[in-house]
């Protein structure tokens, strides 16, 4: 299987790419989709039943809550509804906060490495067509150069 194949969590193993640490990423984002739901289903059924809220409010206000939007137009009313919501911000957030490391981390690891890949071959290709010598007439073009320090520190 190629390359493309990396994007897709089951077929990590099939990554030519050097992922030491990819489990643990994986592992992370199935972890924080998993928690991220049971908050949804968990807080969906508590405002149902508690606030007497529809099941699409609920989820509108655990979405707005978790993500820190806070529209103010639907907001608990009973005491029990807000102590709930209290520790719903604390959770949601946080996790929905781990979410995001745990894609950007996916992300670094996969994706900007073929990047790097392949701007390794285009920084190989400018030499070639140097003619291999580096005189300063036939330099690479300056955004290769800099893109060419970055990849020799990979």
């Amino acid at each position: 299987m190629g390359k493309s194949g990396c994007a897709m969590f089951l077929l990590l193993s099939e990554c030519n790419l050097p992922m030491a640490d990819l489990p643990e990423i994986v592992k992370n984002l199935y972890i924080s989709f998993i928690l991220l739901g049971i908050i949804y289903v968990i807080g969906t059924i508590f405002y149902h039943n508690m606030e007497g809220w529809s099941f699409l409010d609920s989820i509108y206000f655990i979405t707005i809550t978790v993500t820190t939007v806070g529209y103010g137009d639907i907001t608990p009313t009973t005491e029990l509804g807000k102590i709930f919501t209290i520790f719903l911000v604390l959770m949601g957030v946080s996790i929905a906060l781990s979410l995001i490391y745990s894609i950007a981390a996916y992300r670094e690891k996969t994706f900007d490495q073929q990047v790097l890949n392949r701007l390794s071959i285009l920084r190989n290709l400018a030499s070639l067509r140097g003619g291999g010598a580096h005189d300063d007439k036939k330099k690479p073009p300056r955004f290769l150069q800099s893109l060419g320090t970055k990849i020799g520190e990979v």
